[in-house]
């Protein structure tokens, strides 16, 4: 068998580095606990399974009516079946695999201590799961034949990951869950000295990833990693094919199921990953195939009621880049799901009944991930087809602004469409699995290609990568000046367990978006950062960040863009894409000029000509920059804006003169502070206020932190703050949404009505409550004449 390349996956490497790998607070599970859950449900496990018959996924009852609605798919379910006929024949014409030791694998992106993880034998693993299923499927001689081979030439290996932890980690979980579908689905195939050695050589080498879960290794207290939901997932597979063989069985059974009810409980509400999507991909690859593996015995159904596994899809979803061939790049990524995603999809889809998630899988431009006659992650394609449920009814994504609460990541866009354009915002913590010095980080992507970049993966097999307690952030593509945050005074954000951003305020509504960033946990020596964003769909994105230090500080605006963008005679950054289409990014106030920046810190890790660094400096002890983005479609004709920056060291004043109106932007420095803003027309007292006016005409009112609001129809005095965008509609009406309530006096104009989302009046007056939401200002009909 040809040896495949090892694909990235999550490491801690180097003793010490393992130990700061390890999420301390977490507890281990112990073996009394394990014991105490086999004690209470084993019997039951046994009383669901017979000797020699199916359990896995579907038993012998089940079967049939999943192989025929297999074999009826039609549309991308037909194309994948094809592809998977063709990806069989393929593999059983490859040689058997045989040990071949790390060193044989040490080269120019492969060092020795990825070598030793041996993850070349993940291919194999997955090639015997997918071999499981098409001789299921398809009952051929050749398929069963190829996978009795390839089932004792895996068992037969030296070591499953010979690296400081030996047979308990990836390599082993792949082959472990590969051997248990092989055993549970075609026991029959294997002679009686087949089935001695395979049931010795499991009994004694998969203790080995029990003993991890017990803590012999980082994952086992790290219930959000993938390494812990793949290998877990790989020992309660392994317990419940062998149940009935092996004494010690139930044991692995036991321990997986606390484990994922820990996994289940620690996850991220919002359905995402700390890892990113690309390790997302990985992870849920195995925490589905644990669920559904189990199913058919244990209880593990009842994960579907987490939160986590709720809102998975609505998380892979409002990453997607335009055209749907990517995804965001935050931290140790690719900017591509690593595995499928088509399999995970079809089954959340299939589980909630989301035709979001299924429409996606349909439409996705590639088959599944990994697959293919050369590829190493086959088992994708499998569960592909195994859980593609056509009676959902697939549903383009109508929303275009996306935030991820427990992630702090921010998506927004113009459309759907396969030349829109999507712009990130990256917060939350600075030191979590797989993260980078990132807080306030900001990508634009256009049609597909990143005009405004994060450096994802970079080399990662030199010592210290791994070691975030100080080597891992002398790396590029890990430190600060590798991504479009601030840079202060030439150095990296933090790294402490408290170094972050948070996420302020978001308000969402049709034609524009609002969204406010407080970054001052990330930076030493800094009294305040905050960064926002003002989105007018199809029009620009304005970027506003206010900063002061305890002292005099040097702060960089960093771009980071593709090596062919231009710094045009005005200052502005133009970027080309694909195609005509481009981006322009623009400082306003002319008091910072780009410049190409050279890496400064220890290791460059990123291939040459990946990406270059602008930089725009101020100092003093406030800095204020507005960064303008425009975006051109193909064939747009540029049309120069007027713009200005002015105000005081509280307050800023930007103004945007396009064709025909005019925006204004008034933001005071501290997000905290609450003035006055606005005038006579319209104003108040609030943090943010931005008005777009036309032929004298109010158009699109964004408030941000507002206490009191008086505008031409409506106004409030809340006791809380307020954010809202209020714009008008196409049928002559003020819609306003509503992102925190509004508590206090609410005045309607008598020339108005309120309504809420569903159509009823309201009269708020005094006293009132308004709940976040969608309202609409309406003209009140006339009164009849008699």
């Amino acid at each position: 068998m040809r040896a495949v390349a090892p694909m990235v996956v999550g490491l801690c490497l180097a003793g010490a580095a393992s130990a700061w790998c390890a999420d301390e607070s977490a507890k281990l599970i112990t073996p009394d606990e394990v014991a105490a859950c086999r004690a209470q449900h084993e019997k039951e496990w046994l009383a669901k399974t017979a000797p020699g018959q199916p359990r896995l996924f579907y038993d012998k009852d089940s079967w049939p009516a999943a192989a025929a609605r297999v074999r009826q798919l039609g549309g991308a379910g037909a194309k994948w079946r094809a592809f998977a006929e063709e990806t069989a024949q393929a593999i059983i014409k490859q040689p058997l695999p045989v040990y071949r030791p790390p060193e044989e694998f040490v080269g120019k992106d492969n060092s020795i201590l990825q070598a030793r993880e041996e993850l070349w034998q993940r291919a194999v693993g997955n090639n015997i799961a997918f071999l499981a299923f098409m001789a299921r499927l398809d009952d051929r001689p050749e398929y069963r034949a190829y996978l009795r081979e390839l089932v004792l030439a895996a068992l037969k290996l030296d070591s499953w990951g010979v690296g400081i932890w030996r047979d308990c980690d990836l390599a082993a979980a792949h082959i472990l869950r590969g051997v248990a579908m092989a055993w549970d689905w075609h026991r029959d195939i294997f002679s009686e000295q087949d089935q001695s050695f395979i049931r010795e050589t499991i009994a004694r080498r998969t203790p080995t990833m029990l003993g991890g879960l017990y803590g012999k290794i980082f994952w086992g207290r790290e219930y959000r990693a993938n390494h812990n939901h793949i290998s877990v997932a790989a020992l309660g597979l392994t317990g419940l094919a062998f149940l009935n063989d092996l004494p010690q069985a139930a044991d692995w059974l036991a321990a997986s199921m606390l484990d994922y009810e820990r996994v289940a409980a620690d996850m991220n509400p919002d359905g995402s990953s700390e890892e990113g999507l690309g390790y997302a991909s990985y992870g849920m690859n195995f925490i589905l195939q644990f669920i559904e593996g189990t199913r058919t015995v244990t209880d593990s159904a009842k994960f579907y009621d987490s939160p986590f596994l709720k809102h998975a899809a609505n998380y892979r979803i409002g990453s997607s880049t335009p055209g749907l061939e990517g995804v965001l790049l935050w931290g140790d990524a690719t900017g591509k799901d690593y595995y499928g995603p088509q399999q995970i999809l079809c089954r959340l889809a299939s589980q909630y009944g989301d035709g979001g998630a299924q429409f996606l899988a349909e439409s996705l431009p590639f088959l599944p991930r990994g697959a293919g006659p050369e590829g190493n992650a086959n088992d994708v394609l499998a569960f592909a087809l195994l859980w593609n449920d056509p009676s959902v009814q697939a549903r383009a994504p109508q929303q275009l602004d996306y935030r991820y609460k427990d992630w702090e990541v921010l998506t927004t866009r113009n459309s759907w469409k396969n030349d829109a354009y999507l712009f990130t915002l990256k917060a939350g913590l600075n030191n979590l699995h797989h993260s980078h010095l990132d807080a306030g980080a900001i990508a634009f992507n256009l049609g597909g290609s990143w005009l405004l970049t994060a450096p994802g993966y970079g080399d990662h097999g030199a010592p210290g990568f791994w070691d975030r307690e100080g080597k891992r952030w002398t790396f590029f593509s890990n430190a600060t000046e590798s991504h479009s945050t601030l840079l202060i005074n030439g150095k990296n954000q933090r790294f402490d367990r408290e170094a972050g951003a948070s996420v302020l305020s978001m308000v969402s509504a049709p034609r524009s978006m609002f969204a406010s960033v407080d970054m001052t946990r990330a930076y030493d020596g800094v009294k305040r950062v905050a960064r926002r964003v003002i989105h007018q769909r199809d029009e620009y994105l304005l970027v506003l960040d206010d900063v002061e230090g305890a002292e005099s500080l040097r702060a960089e605006w960093l771009a980071q863009v593709p090596p062919r963008a231009m710094v045009q005679d005005d200052g502005d950054v133009v970027v080309t894409a694909n195609s005509t289409a481009s981006m322009r990014l623009r400082l306003l106030g002319g008091a910072a000029v780009f410049a190409e920046r050279a890496p400064t810190v220890e290791h460059f890790n990123l291939p040459a000509g990946k990406m270059k660094t602008l930089a725009a400096a101020q100092e003093g002890r406030q800095v204020r920059f507005a960064a303008l983005i425009r975006p051109f479609a193909a064939g747009a004709i540029y049309e120069p804006w007027k713009t200005e920056l002015a105000g005081d060291a509280a307050k800023s004043l930007v103004t945007i003169s396009g064709n025909g109106w005019v925006d204004t932007v008034e933001s005071f420095a501290d997000p905290e502070m609450i003035g006055q803003v606005g005038d006579k027309e319209v104003g108040g007292e609030a943090n943010v206020l931005s008005v777009r006016r036309q032929a004298g005409v109010i158009g699109t009112v964004i408030l941000a932190g507002a206490k009191r609001y008086a505008g031409s129809s409506w106004g409030f005095v809340s006791q809380t703050p307020v954010d809202l965008i209020e714009e008008p509609s196409a049928e002559g009406e003020r819609k306003i949404s509503l992102a925190r309530e509004i508590k206090g006096d609410v005045r309607i104009d008598a020339s108005h009505q309120l309504l809420d989302e569903n159509g009823q009046v309201l009269s708020p007056g005094e006293g009132a409550t308004l709940t976040p939401g969608a309202y609409t200002l309406r003209k009140t009909a006339p009164a009849a004449s008699s």
